[in-house]
């Protein structure tokens, strides 16, 4: 199949709602809006070629939502969602109103990333193959500066699949694709103990434990905004999310002698930000942006080094803290996965 025939069976699911939270964006929201329209009204694969574009939002006005169906040149369908959901309920929203008569195939992407030209093209070629993967992971980077590459080592990275050539073992929910069937059979199933990140962590993990294919389109790329303001912040909480995580970890890689490594309290965890950081450190100048050389690399490191000590620290802190390392609820208790279960299995 050509990306032209599966675009005719794709949904594309556009997350907007991060847009009005003023800690993330202080700026307007439209004014973010103004730059990402043109770049998906500029795709080489058209929108109006796909089956259906859903856009999940907490605010828009009945005037922007105008404005984006003309300017997108598509049927778009708007649901609205809480100002304080969080990343994965959105998405769930948007997952929700897919349909599954129409759609083989959905696309998810974040309003706060500017995708290229080509991204859409790119991310849905790789269905059309003979033997298609379950998931295509689009690459997605900072701007191309000393700190925006620095950042990309540590929030993007891919970890390569020994097995398949041009496999990941991971992929971010602001940009991938996933054949229909494959969503329904492993959503239910990740143990998403907590909003945003960590939920997609985990259910990539649950993918992964079950052998699904991820391929990874280094052409499908996307420029996520980077709040600079933030990192300290958002570091911290990394740390939080590692000590929650890392339970799942251990029981989708390690073998059963190991097991024991997801009561360690604090060690595990800050462990693995470790390794996380040596990898990284070692990514720079491998991620498809122009590389640093010289002073700017020893930057680049300097703020590697640093962020990634800091979220040690946190996963340190947290992790001696009992409340802080509470097990995710089971699959079946969690409201998110709840929600998911009426969609997917009714």
């Amino acid at each position: 199949m050509t990306p032209t025939e599966i675009a005719a069976r794709t949904a594309l699911v556009l997350e907007t709602h991060r847009l009005h939270q003023d800690d993330i964006f202080p700026e307007d929201p439209l004014s973010h809006l103004a730059r990402l329209v043109p770049a998906l009204a500029g795709q080489t694969l058209p929108l109006h070629s796909l089956a259906q574009v859903i856009v999940t939002h907490s605010g828009l006005s009945a005037a922007t939502q105008e404005m984006l169906r003309g300017t997108l040149g598509c049927e778009v369908r708007f649901i609205e969602v809480d100002t304080h959901a969080g990343e994965f309920d959105a998405k769930h929203m948007g997952w929700f109103a897919v349909d599954a008569r129409r759609c083989d195939w959905v696309v998810f992407m974040d309003a706060d990333c500017l995708p290229a030209p080509g991204w859409l093209h790119a991310l849905l070629r790789p269905f059309g193959r003979r033997h298609p993967p379950e998931v295509v992971a689009g690459r997605t980077s900072y701007e191309a500066t000393l700190a925006g590459t620095a950042l990309t080592a540590l929030d993007f990275l891919y970890l390569a699949h020994a097995w398949h050539p041009q496999g990941t073992l991971n992929f971010y929910a602001n940009n991938v694709a996933f054949r229909c069937d494959a969503l329904a059979r492993h959503i239910r199933l990740a143990r998403a103990g907590g909003a945003g990140e960590r939920a997609q962590q985990v259910l990539g993990l649950v993918m992964a434990a079950a052998g699904a294919r991820v391929h990874l389109a280094l052409e499908a790329h996307s420029v996520h905004h980077r709040t600079s303001g933030r990192q300290l912040g958002l570091r911290w909480q990394r740390g939080l999310a590692a000590v929650r995580l890392t339970p799942h970890l251990v029981r989708a890689h390690l073998p059963a002698g190991l097991q024991w490594l997801a009561r360690t309290g604090p060690l595990a965890p800050v462990g693995l930000l470790g390794v996380r950081t040596l990898v990284s450190l070692r990514s720079l100048n491998h991620q498809n942006l122009p590389p640093l050389r010289g002073l700017r690399r020893l930057g680049a490191w300097a703020v590697i080094l640093g962020l990634g000590w800091l979220e040690m620290a946190s996963a340190l802190v947290h992790g001696l803290l009992p409340s802080r390392r509470r097990p995710a609820p089971a699959p079946e208790d969690h409201p998110a996965t709840r929600f998911a279960s009426s969609r997917l299995f009714s």
